[in-house]
């Protein structure tokens, strides 16, 4: 991948964890003093994390495409591989639980969809520097 798409996964992935983060922390911190302010401030996080998830999902497809598929066909079975497989299936994981939590109804699905996907959102930084430190300089595409 050139530099330009890996900084812009980094800085996006970066994004996209400090406002689950940031919305985490205060929904698990959540008590009745500052009601207003917590949710107005876990708006504006959610409106972030929706918004850099929406451009993540357009550069992960150009990914897919000029990376993940390349790579997957002249990388040797191992490390590489596995570290990719994980990495794209939590990115899935997170695209589907992420809808879930949008349009499923109140109850057990919408639920474990949230603690689904809080608990890969809060793995993916050591998926993304498990799989960028297993690749190697000679990357196909991009």
């Amino acid at each position: 991948m050139n530099m330009w798409h890996k900084n812009t996964l980094y800085a996006l992935t970066l994004l996209l964890c400090l406002t689950g983060f940031a919305w985490l922390y205060i929904h698990l911190q959540s008590n009745d003093a500052n009601i207003l302010a917590q949710q107005s401030s876990k708006l504006w996080l959610m409106r972030a994390h929706a918004l850099a998830a929406s451009l993540m999902l357009m550069l992960l497809g150009a990914v897919l495409v000029a990376h993940s598929l390349p790579q997957w066909r002249v990388a040797q079975q191992g490390r590489k591989q596995v570290s990719g497989a994980l990495h794209g299936s939590a990115w899935l994981v997170l695209v589907l639980t992420a809808y879930l939590l949008g349009y499923a109804s109140e109850g057990v699905l919408r639920e474990a969809s949230q603690y689904v996907h809080w608990g890969v959102g809060l793995a993916m930084p050591l998926l993304v520097w498990w799989h960028a430190r297993s690749k190697k300089s000679d990357d196909v595409g991009l």
